[in-house]
């Protein structure tokens, strides 16, 4: 495997067996640090009249989110206290992110999917050229059993496969990359991991190679309830391209851009982003946000998500007037 330095985005949820009684500590790894500036890719352009748009609908839609509450017991804030990112903390950075040479998002397929997880990653693909406004692609998939020893590791005590997600993020990277990727995203249907053992991950992204892989083997039954394991899907797929393109985790509001320690918090977070993030993807993906808000509230009611497509819905409405014109 070629080495890199890489600053991975905490999206990963790992549960580590530690010591005492074998008792497992779960956990999200790393990016507990301040958020830094990312200067992975080209500044941006100042340009005064669009950052006075982006802020006063930013300002508009703010009252929608709510202030995260205090961290709870085993919660990610608890374990691991964040200052989260500003949107003028983003924008004073260089992140990754699509531009006139780099337009397209690529999703890869690692191992089998059948009917019904075939359809999450559609649907999944659907959200993200909604979400972040670049065209998203399919790419020829990998099969797992042409990878070697070093991409898979069995669990210790399931004897299960499992993928690791760092060999997937290196063997996407650098110029394995189509020339023309904003990034690429790796769906897989086996667990992941990122150290062997008994550690496990949701996802996980990088910050310098617009590269990133989730997967769909903890995200519940899809044949069982497709509509939970589609959130949740969902969910992590936009939380690592968040991170793919310089979003730090939010620390400020109830935001898909949270750290999550276990199920039950990542469960109790929305799917949308907060009105900071919003910002940051607004002036990365140079959108309008009235229209994308239409098409998102779209998106959700056309696959059964009514919260989504009633909160879409009303930040669609709090940009409606003269002020909220695209600029």
């Amino acid at each position: 495997m070629k080495s890199r330095r890489v600053v991975l985005a905490s999206v990963v949820l790992m549960a580590v067996i530690v010591g005492l009684g074998g008792r497992a500590a779960i956990y999200r790894s790393i990016a507990s640090l301040p958020a830094p500036a990312m200067d992975f890719g080209e500044p941006f352009v100042e340009d005064p009249e669009r950052l006075a748009f982006l802020e006063s609908a930013g300002r508009r839609i703010e009252p929608l989110h709510h202030r995260m509450g205090k961290p709870n017991p085993g919660d990610w804030l608890d374990r691991h206290p964040e200052s989260g990112q500003t949107f003028r903390e983003y924008r004073s950075g260089s992140p990754s992110r699509p531009t006139s040479e780099l337009t397209t998002l690529y999703i890869q397929k690692w191992g089998d999917f059948d009917d019904a997880q075939s359809a999450v990653v559609d649907r999944v693909a659907d959200l993200l050229a909604r979400f972040f406004g670049v065209p998203v692609k399919f790419i020829e998939p990998v099969r797992l059993d042409s990878l070697d020893d070093l991409a898979l590791s069995k669990h210790p005590e399931r004897g299960d496969q499992r993928l690791l997600s760092s060999f997937v993020l290196d063997a996407m990277s650098g110029s394995n990359l189509p020339k023309n990727a904003a990034g690429m995203l790796a769906m897989t249907t086996v667990d992941l991991t990122r150290t062997g053992g008994g550690s496990w991950a949701f996802g996980q992204a990088s910050l310098t190679d617009r590269v990133a892989v989730c997967s769909l083997y903890r995200q519940g039954d899809a044949h069982e309830d497709f509509l939970l394991c589609v959130k949740r899907t969902l969910k992590t797929s936009l939380h690592e391209v968040g991170h793919m393109f310089g979003l730090s985790h939010c620390a400020a509001y109830e935001c898909a851009m949270n750290g999550t320690s276990h199920r039950e918090e990542a469960d109790a977070r929305p799917l949308w982003f907060c009105h900071e993030d919003e910002m940051k993807v607004w002036l990365a993906c140079q959108l309008d946000p009235a229209r994308r808000y239409a098409s998102l509230a779209e998106f959700a009611k056309s696959n059964g998500l009514d919260d989504e497509a009633r909160f879409w819905s009303r930040s669609w409405a709090a940009l409606q007037g003269p002020a909220a014109r695209a600029k």
